[in-house]
């Protein structure tokens, strides 16, 4: 495996969960939203929508969402820990990025919870599909191989 340098696995681990979320979600939204007949006529937009609109209002989160991963990347925890906090940073991230754009009421009364779903859901199955960048653990792999290198070192 290539050795990918501490800064840019975060940030390639952030952008796959992070479009992973904004495609799927995007298009899980479509397909929920193909049923609704007042999309039923612009098909096609209606997905392209879905994603440029994705992709512009949630483009903050993905910046948080590589500084978490770049912050909990360098914690000592285990694989599991370090997908389960951000899993719970990726939920909030989520959360209040809907709660931000339709206001706290409309996401308390359930007119919405579908729609968001779609992201979430996609967002952390995502955390959990996509492999954690091992940049710690390719550093400690790479001091091990040269120690036996060179033993006197």
């Amino acid at each position: 495996m290539p050795k990918i340098a501490k800064h840019k696995a975060p940030c390639i681990y952030a952008l796959e969960v992070w479009l992973t979320s904004l495609l799927l979600g995007s298009f899980i939204g479509f397909l929920n939203s193909y049923w609704d007949v007042d999309f039923q006529e612009m098909r096609g937009d209606v997905l392209l929508a879905f994603i440029i609109v994705g992709l512009a209002i949630s483009l903050p989160c993905f910046v948080l969402l590589w500084a978490a991963a770049y912050v909990v990347g360098g914690l000592r925890w285990g694989t599991r820990g370090k997908k389960l906090a951000t899993s719970i940073i990726s939920f909030v991230l989520c959360i209040g990025l809907f709660t931000s754009i339709i206001g706290l009421r409309s996401l308390l009364d359930g007119s919405s919870v579908i729609f968001i779903a779609d992201y979430l859901v996609t967002l952390l199955v995502a955390v959990w599909v996509w492999r954690w960048p091992g940049w710690s653990g390719q550093r400690e792999e790479s001091d091990g191989q040269e120690r036996a290198a060179n033993p006197e070192g």
